[in-house]
């Protein structure tokens, strides 16, 4: 994906380029029902093979004052 958002940054007016914006917009589709940290900790742990990547920690609450 990085090569993919490089070609799209250099050669945005190409065809190819068209293409390249689909499949993001494809790829941002399936990642669209998880929250992004950990969409992008899943991606990450399949493209790495480290299955650490997966581990989440629960959200942070505010402190009172």
């Amino acid at each position: 994906m990085p090569y993919l958002l490089q070609r799209l940054v250099h050669d945005f007016d190409t065809p190819q380029a068209h293409r390249d914006m689909q499949r993001t917009h494809e790829f941002l589709a399936i990642l669209a029902g998880y929250g992004m940290t950990a969409a992008f900790k899943g991606v990450m742990a399949i493209l790495s093979g480290d299955a650490g990547w997966r581990a989440v920690r629960a959200l942070l609450a505010p402190t009172e004052n």
